[in-house]
């Protein structure tokens, strides 16, 4: 059985939920360093947690999900 070799854009298409896990974390990160840095600003506590859970949750999957058949690279 021959494989086509894969190009490096389908590589990294291939990683979708890596590249949104870690958005997902960096948005939840940039929330609270904007509520840090300008003191009255109010903490939206649930936003952030839906979005570190999504971001987790997704970067759990990209984990799960990679197969060791070099499919990935």
């Amino acid at each position: 059985m021959d494989k086509n070799k894969r190009t490096f854009v389908e590589v990294l298409i291939a990683q979708w939920p890596g590249f949104l896990g870690f958005g997902f974390v960096a948005a939840g990160l940039m929330i609270i360093w904007d509520a840090k840095m300008h003191a009255p600003h109010r903490l939206n506590i649930r936003l952030v947690a839906v979005l570190m859970a999504f971001g987790i949750a997704s970067l759990g999957y990209w984990a799960m999900a990679n197969r060791s058949d070099d499919y990935n690279f």
